[in-house]
């Protein structure tokens, strides 16, 4: 069977179930022969306990542009309980002012990880119209949980951390964003409600990326941070101050980039929940890790963006200038790449199996339970 009639039986059934039961109590399941080689449906439930009440949206493309879910209370463990109010479902397209991301469906991680899994960590489903998610805190402190326990269960531990922005702070300046993740992998909360929703619906089941995937990203994005150093170390050499502002202004949206990268890989679940595989993850392994070299792998992708950043310039813009400055930006970068070859901060090695996504995302999440169930065990000693 093809992946796409293989998605589209399952996209079709599960939302027969979902309208006639409106108890999805188990989702149709494929062969392991099917659903291994297509990425956009390699998903399954990982046990029966997944089902929950409600209705729940396969398409993402349907859910209304206003929010759907309103915060009702909070408790000092960091819980929140949440109250739907929209009468289809849990699933929202809606933007808050002056951000890009959509609230997206909290019910996302009841798929993914199951009922008594989920509900271990803190999401619980309490009746139809409200359940409870968490706030950065406490996703910090089950991640730092499950680690300890599949450090000595001799696991990999999980390769992303979070923590929680101010109350009321929705977005994060770049820098400090681009940084706390190149040095520990870590993703933000945000303090604002909507965007709350989206960081826990999008980003906690992200949890579960294979390591060498986060690994490759870090680096990149540390990479980018010291070129960024070094073109601005570099700016006052430029002979015109139009030059040096359009060397800011790739700078900025060099970042700025790497930032949307950032941002779109780690939003791994929901995109293989809604029939989408994850371009942004699959890229990273599908591009480099079949030729990956050490010292080569963060310069070609900022090759990449800066290639990408300057197809448009500003109005205005002389094709003096745009020579000189695409000529210097591969200069710098060029120079900067051979200063910095043998960098341990930049070296970086592919595993043989680390292409084996679809397979790795399974082994992953399996980990993550058998650690649960391991924690839970021993309380229960």
């Amino acid at each position: 069977m093809s992946c796409r009639k293989l998605k589209v039986r399952i996209h079709f059934l599960a939302s027969v179930f979902a309208v006639l039961t409106l108890n999805i109590g188990s989702i149709p399941e494929a062969s392991a022969s099917q659903v291994s080689p297509c990425l956009s449906t390699l998903l399954q439930p990982p046990r029966k306990d997944s089902g929950f009440r409600g209705l729940f949206k396969i398409r993402q493309t349907e859910y209304p542009d206003k929010p759907t879910v309103v915060e009702s209370s909070r408790d000092q463990h960091g819980l929140i309980e949440i109250a739907r109010i929209h009468r289809w479902g849990w699933g929202s397209n809606h933007r808050s002012p002056g951000a890009q991301d959509m609230m997206g469906n909290p019910q996302w991680i009841l798929f993914a990880f199951g009922l008594e899994a989920a509900e271990w960590m803190g999401v619980r489903q309490l009746g139809e119209r409200t359940m409870t998610i968490f706030d950065g805190e406490r996703a910090r402190n089950v991640v730092t949980t499950l680690n300890q326990q599949m450090i000595k269960m001799n696991l990999d531990p999980l390769p992303i951390q979070f923590y929680q922005l101010p109350p009321n702070v929705g977005l994060q300046d770049i820098v400090p964003y681009l940084t706390l993740f190149s040095d520990s992998g870590s993703l933000p909360i945000s303090g604002e409600f909507n965007s709350l929703v989206h960081d826990f619906s999008y980003h906690f089941s992200s949890i579960i990326t294979p390591p060498v995937v986060i690994k490759l990203m870090r680096i990149q994005t540390r990479f980018i941070l010291k070129f960024v150093e070094h073109l601005s170390s570099t700016s006052l050499s430029f002979e015109s101050q139009t030059q040096r502002d359009h060397i800011k202004r790739i700078e900025n949206l060099l970042l700025t980039a790497q930032g949307k990268h950032i941002d779109a890989a780690t939003a791994l679940f929901p995109r293989l929940l809604n029939g989408e595989d994850n371009s942004f993850s699959f890229m990273l392994v599908a591009k480099f890790g079949s030729n990956c070299s050490d010292g080569k792998t963060s310069g070609e992708h900022v090759a990449e963006v800066i290639k990408s950043v300057t197809r448009r310039w500003p109005a205005g813009s002389t094709q003096e200038d745009m020579e000189i400055i695409s000529r210097r930006l591969s200069e710098e970068l060029e120079a900067f790449s051979n200063l910095h070859q043998n960098d341990s901060d930049f070296k970086f090695s592919f595993e043989p199996d680390a292409a084996e996504l679809p397979e790795t995302l399974t082994r992953r999440r399996d980990q993550v339970l058998r650690a649960i169930e391991a924690i839970k065990h021993n309380l229960n000693k």
